[in-house]
């Protein structure tokens, strides 16, 4: 398993690294994204939206930690099906899924390099927040924020693999990743409270694994809660995760048979 995991990362690393510039434009891009959501909260200091109260009435540090949400969550529901697809056009799926290597281990493998690079820059927005933009992050606990993140990605990650078996299978899945990355967005309060939303709308959202994830990260980032206070968020992520692993994992290793037997795991 380590040494497929390196394998991927290696590679991964390696098609990063063909333009030398690409950090230094990642993390312009960053401060610009960073920038946008700052001045948006300077244009609404003077008045504190009841919804915001809970976390000091700072839009900006409210809508970081949703930016630092969002980069793990784009992750989690994209980087299976593109890292399938990716092997899958330059014809070396097939030789992967007919080595011993289980199917979860091929799973988890090619998406690796893609979380790790996202925590670098999570890391990157909370000190550009911190530092630049007086985002007061002294009291934030960190294991729970932690915890948060791991259960997050744990929750959300299934909707990604059963994208990724949609690729494998049919060789289609970009556009439920767009209805359901909108959904998520539009529902979960990622830049915005839900509080804010119509009542049936918050009941919807009260189903997303995004809601709880983001209600979890913020109470501990924003106001220093610890495993206890966010633990209604942190069980429901889990029932999430241990319902949904499970299943996707089971359907893409269905979506790979039935490729197998139609011969369709290499595409060009």
């Amino acid at each position: 398993m380590l040494r497929l995991i390196y394998a991927f990362a290696r590679r991964d690393v390696m098609a990063r690294s063909t333009s030398p510039f690409s950090w230094v434009i990642q993390v312009i891009s960053m401060l610009f994204f960073a920038s946008m959501f700052f001045f948006i909260g300077k244009t609404f200091d003077q008045s504190v939206a009841p919804s915001l109260r809970g976390f000091h009435g700072h839009y900006f540090a409210y809508a970081l930690v949703g930016l630092v949400f969002a980069r793990f969550q784009t992750v989690a529901l994209q980087s299976f099906a593109t890292a399938i697809r990716a092997d899958q056009t330059a014809g070396t799926l097939e030789a992967m899924l007919v080595t011993r290597a289980s199917v979860p281990a091929v799973v988890f493998s090619a998406s690796a390099w893609s979380f790790a690079y996202a925590g670098v820059q999570v890391v990157l927005y909370l000190l550009l927040g911190a530092l630049l933009f007086g985002v007061d992050l002294r009291h934030a606990d960190v294991a729970s924020a932690l915890l948060s993140l791991v259960l997050a990605v744990a929750a959300t990650s299934p909707i990604g693999i059963l994208v990724a078996a949609s690729v494998v299978a049919f060789r289609q899945g970009n556009s439920l990743l767009s209805v359901i990355a909108g959904a998520t967005s539009l529902l979960s309060g990622v830049f915005y409270p839900v509080a804010v939303l119509p009542h049936a709308l918050q009941v919807c959202a009260a189903f997303l694994p995004a809601t709880h994830a983001l209600g979890a990260l913020r109470q501990a980032v924003l106001l220093g809660a610890g495993v206890p206070e966010i633990w209604p968020h942190l069980s429901i992520l889990l029932v999430f995760a241990a319902i949904g692993m499970p299943l996707a994992l089971a359907v893409f290793a269905l979506a790979v048979s039935h490729a197998k037997r139609v011969g369709s795991l290499s595409y060009v």
